[in-house]
């Protein structure tokens, strides 16, 4: 199962950062356009211009779609192996490298993952930090229930 997951994730998720970052060139690319002293004949500033916010709307859809993802990457973590009542309860990682992974996210997002209004990337790290911590899945290294 988990094979099948990461067979829709990974090419997914590597094809939206590509796009990212083709994105994020282009606006490096304008913002130098637009820093130069004298203007360049030859440069059309207000389709330069235009394009900007179509570019930020761009990303703000890829960073809403890996948001959207984030389920499935939650998933990744849950054993395949139901639990004796049937329900997929276990994680397939050790109660340290959860800690670790909590404390990775709590280290680069800090104090925004209480926000209220998140942005997309910190929600997407918000949802995988309360299913490591508050949903009640036991560790790989836990005896089972």
């Amino acid at each position: 199962m988990t094979r099948n997951r990461t067979r829709t994730l990974l090419p997914n998720t590597v094809e939206f950062n590509k796009q990212k970052l083709e994105l994020h060139d282009n606006m490096i690319t304008i913002a130098t356009a637009f820093s130069t002293d004298k203007p360049k004949p030859d440069v059309d500033y207000g389709n330069l211009a235009a394009t900007m916010p179509q570019i930020t709307a761009t990303i703000e859809y890829i960073d809403q779609s890996l948001f959207k993802l984030t389920p499935m990457v939650f998933l990744l973590l849950v054993d395949d192996r139901p639990d004796a009542q049937g329900h997929m309860s276990r994680l397939s990682i050790t109660k340290k490298q959860a800690q670790q992974l909590v404390a990775s996210i709590d280290s680069y997002f800090g104090s925004s993952l209480n926000d209220k209004n998140q942005d997309w990337n910190t929600s997407a790290a918000s949802v995988i930090k309360i299913g490591l911590t508050k949903k009640g899945y036991t560790y790989a290294d836990e005896k089972r229930p």
